[in-house]
């Protein structure tokens, strides 16, 4: 199994706002999740910060080739950063690595997220990072089951 794909920068960054069922998003729109999966996500993104969250519209996208090896989504490198994503950890002051590469190489602009922070969900208290297990998997799913939802 390989971890390696080689992104789109412009493609990663292209989502500008929070799809209309969004996670992360504040309203009743939100996509549902299992208890404590949103709360996984944030953690992961925070304490890994040189990871992502993909939009699970561009990661479940049969056009765009990502594939499931042994309960892990590996990337074919087409996925979009989720845009709700983006705007929650400008909303906490901690933006992933990609993030602040796409600052620096001018392919984000972390105002246009800041902008919208009203639209994602509230700040979630954080686990200690002692209480945190890294390698911590999300629970598998069989996404057929659930016709593409995460």
């Amino acid at each position: 199994m390989s971890n390696e794909s080689a992104y789109d920068p412009e493609n990663f960054f292209k989502l500008k706002k929070p799809c209309e069922n969004c996670p992360f998003r504040a309203d009743a729109a939100a996509i549902p999740l299992e208890p404590g999966r949103l709360q996984h996500i944030i953690e992961r993104l925070v304490y890994q910060d040189g990871g992502t969250f993909h939009c699970h519209k561009t990661a479940y996208h049969p056009k765009l080739k990502g594939t499931w090896e042994s309960g892990r989504y590996v990337a074919s490198g087409n996925e979009s950063m989720c845009a709700g994503a983006m705007i929650y950890l400008e909303k906490i002051s901690r933006p992933t690595v990609a993030m602040r590469i796409g600052v620096l190489t001018g392919l984000y602009d972390p105002e246009v997220m800041r902008a919208q922070m009203d639209a994602v969900v509230e700040v979630k208290k954080i686990r200690p990072r002692s209480e945190f297990d890294i390698d911590e998997l999300a629970p598998k799913r069989n996404l057929s089951a659930r016709g593409g939802e995460i």
